[in-house]
């Protein structure tokens, strides 16, 4: 380890400021923000007063917004700083011990890119927690979500047809079609395009059109079957009986 390298404190702290100060002013406004419903890292000059007052009420000092405001600068490089330390190549994070472990050549290179990093030679950040829980809000990256589709390996048997028409022609295998792959989940695909799956094994059915349409087909008569002894006139009500003797016409 190179004890040419200044302490963690000789980075962070000067003038009346010690790590207390960090804590109280880190959690004042942690507890504040949550009582707002706030979520990111911008605090209203109200806040920053409240800050002032309790650290000057509790510490005994004389600071100003402006101190507190520039404290809270370098507590965001510090967060920051930290970050990108132990994401670099090389660099590895023990937590439980609260150090940061990295080889001597990775540390020349660090160091030389940013000289604040040697904060972090002697241990970690001490108050990683409560910066992360302010100024984390910025290292969320929202994405669209990526939809999976699945394709399996079985070939299913699906009718593409642009008609209602039972006899449409059955498609067994797998076939390239032109279409925008942008287009695929849209909500409300055109009629010219309805597919239509073959859940069930369903027989053929031979319809002839012509013969369904009554306006092109001639009409078809079905003759009646005669009954015996009845009256040629199929509209008459008469009785089919024969006539009585006293009826009879005489000859």
């Amino acid at each position: 380890m190179n004890s040419r390298i200044p302490t963690q404190a000789s980075f962070f702290y000067s003038g009346n400021w010690i790590k207390e100060m960090d804590y109280v002013l880190l959690t004042t406004l942690i507890e504040m923000r949550n009582g707002l419903g706030r979520d990111d890292g911008a605090f209203p000059n109200f806040m920053i007063r409240l800050c002032v007052k309790l650290l000057n009420r509790r510490f005994g000092c004389e600071l100003t917004c402006s101190d507190v405001n520039t404290r809270l600068m370098v507590l965001k490089q510090r967060y920051e700083t930290f970050k990108k330390l132990v994401a670099t190549h090389g660099v590895r994070w023990e937590h439980a011990d609260n150090i940061v472990v990295a080889p001597e050549g990775v540390w020349r290179g660090v160091l030389m890119l940013n000289p604040f990093a040697g904060a972090y030679y002697h241990r970690d950040e001490p108050h990683f927690n409560e910066l992360a829980t302010i100024y984390g809000y910025y290292d969320v990256k929202v994405e669209a979500a990526t939809e999976v589709i699945t394709i399996s390996d079985n070939t299913e048997l699906i009718v593409i047809t642009d008609t209602v028409e039972p006899n449409a022609p059955v498609r067994g295998r797998v076939k390239q079609l032109d279409v925008d792959l942008d287009e695929v989940n849209s909500p409300s695909p055109g009629a010219a395009c309805r597919v239509r799956r073959k859940l069930f094994q369903v027989e053929p059915v031979n319809l002839d059109m012509d013969h369904l349409s009554s306006s092109k087909s001639p009409s078809r008569v079905i003759p009646a079957k005669k009954l015996t002894g009845s009256s040629p006139k199929g509209s008459s009500g008469a009785s089919c009986s024969p006539l009585p003797t006293s009826r009879k016409t005489a000859p």
